[in-house]
């Protein structure tokens, strides 16, 4: 008798942390609300085919360094695909890309991934290059691990080099990546 209790308030124990480890996509969408990123960060559901997708775009890097790199504008997204209508685990790796925009290739040649956070460089290597000619657009996809793109989350100030150029995150694109890394995170309760 007492080990069919034991077994028992094991399997609710067990069955309640399941559950607490997924959240419903109404939660994230309030979740985003209260954190005021409900306009850069979307949370999409299509029931016909069972999946959902969740993506941060975030602003335009600056003018200033975009003009020495010799493009128009970059911006970049951080996103991942889901089954079912629910966030059941923190997707890792997150899919990153960025955006260029521009008459002519500039990263054709060299678009491997540095980031520079607290001295330390971390090397992410090349990433899977295309560019639409016809749109004037460039876009380098790499896939991150959750926890590097935390560490970057957590810092005030990162740079990062993409193919020969460097950049600086700003502090809204730092504010949204943190954003989407929280709410996508079924243990977040916020």
């Amino acid at each position: 008798m007492k080990r069919t209790l034991f077994v028992a308030i094991c399997a609710f124990l067990f069955a309640s942390s399941v559950s607490a480890q997924s959240k419903s996509l109404e939660t994230a969408a309030r979740q985003l609300r209260s954190l005021n990123a409900d306009k850069q960060i979307t949370l999409s559901h299509d029931a016909a085919s069972g999946s959902g997708r969740m993506m941060y775009v975030a602003e335009n890097f600056s003018d200033t360094e975009a003009s020495r790199a010799g493009i128009q504008a970059m911006n970049f997204a951080a996103g991942f695909f889901f089954a079912g209508d629910e966030l059941k685990a923190a997707s890792d790796p997150v899919k990153l890309t960025f955006w260029v925009k521009n008459k002519k290739p500039r990263f054709a040649a060299s678009h491997a991934l540095m980031i520079y956070e607290d001295g330390a460089a971390i090397e992410l290597g090349d990433s899977r290059y295309a560019a639409k000619g016809d749109r004037n657009m460039e876009y380098l996809n790499f896939e991150l691990s959750r926890e590097v793109l935390m560490r970057v989350a957590e810092r005030s100030a990162v740079k990062i080099r993409l193919g020969e150029h460097e950049f600086t995150l700003t502090p809204a694109q730092l504010k949204g990546l943190a954003a989407f890394l929280l709410v996508s995170d079924p243990a977040w309760a916020g």
